[in-house]
């Protein structure tokens, strides 16, 4: 045992006769800081998983049980086994190390709970981010409803439209055949009036006897040509109208369309939030399997720790 320790002060560097002079760092405190401490452990762990090889993660794994180990034999050298040194270089030596491997450990376990906390602000953030792209999500949903609504009332307005158009039409077609058959009528009447011209021609020696009667035929022959001339602008009356509705008509299927490619747009735009809803949802369910991962594993080592504060308190 005295081979051993002169071995080991001998491979001592020169930084290691640093002062730490406290007695309250006793190695059962820093040990009970150390387990208090676990989660500080899991969450450098939990580091070394997702920007590491597995086999480096094991790495370190075996280097910090392997430190715990040295801690535990030091600590223990310390109160049991520097008694049986009989140099006191030696035992000095000792409790440098001792000493040295306290202030490691402790700095380690800061760094550690350090990390933790950068990683658990990180996850915060994530969900609030989450949380802020489904509450978008919702909106714009609204607005595609409330979009949709209205081009069903514009799809309504212009089937109301296209049927008052047909009517209209029907209408003008009407007017129309009226129209012909009134200027039918005139033809005839117009024909009648040449016929009774040349029965007046013929006639001329009786004009006297039928003047008032050619009188009236022409009074008849004006009312019925203003009449007729009263239904011809009639007619282009309804005819404007029939070009003003049509040309409404197209506006009005023009702003459907319109209306109806700002839906697909829109759409194509929830689509594509919705997906990337469901991309961050499952990143989201994939960080908090991670998560219980890692708890389960900080449960393993807590009880590792435990055992070891029991032999370490046995021994």
């Amino acid at each position: 045992m005295g081979e051993e320790y002169r071995t080991l002060s001998s491979s001592l560097p020169s930084f290691l006769h640093s002062p730490v002079n406290s007695p309250s760092l006793g190695p059962n405190i820093l040990l009970s800081t150390l387990f208090s401490n676990t989660f500080s452990l899991r969450s450098s762990l939990n580091v070394s998983d997702q920007v590491s090889h597995p086999y480096k993660t094991t790495g370190k794994i075996i280097v910090l049980y392997s430190l715990i180990f040295i801690f535990f034999i030091i600590a223990n050298c310390k109160t049991k086994c520097t008694d049986l040194i009989p140099d006191t270089k030696i035992k000095a030596h000792v409790r440098k190390v001792h000493r040295f491997f306290i202030v490691v450990l402790y700095t380690v376990n800061v760094v550690l709970y350090t990390v933790n906390v950068v990683l658990y602000t990180v996850n915060v953030v994530l969900y609030t981010v989450n949380v802020v792209l489904y509450t978008v999500n919702v909106v714009l949903y609204t607005v595609n409803v409330v979009l949709y609504t209205v081009n069903v009332v514009l799809y309504t307005v212009n089937v109301v439209l296209y049927t008052v158009n047909v009517v209209l039409y029907t209408v003008n077609v009407v007017l129309y055949t009226v129209n012909v058959v009134l200027y039918t009528v005139n033809a005839v009447l117009y024909t009648v009036n040449v016929a009774l011209y040349t029965v007046n021609v013929v006639l001329c020696t009786v004009k006297v006897v039928f003047y008032t009667v050619d009188v009236v035929l022409y009074a008849v022959n004006v009312v019925l040509y203003t009449v007729n001339v009263v239904l011809y602008t009639v007619n282009v009356v309804l005819y404007t109208v029939n070009v003003v509705l049509y040309t409404v008509n197209v506006v009005l299927y023009t702003v459907n369309v319109v209306l109806y490619t700002v839906n697909v747009v829109l759409y194509t735009v929830d689509v594509v939030l919705y997906a990337v809803n469901v991309v961050l949802y499952t990143v989201n369910a994939v960080l908090y399997t991670v998560n219980v991962v890692l708890y389960t594993v900080n449960v393993v080592l807590c009880t590792v720790n435990v055992v070891l504060y029991t032999v370490n308190v046995v021994l």
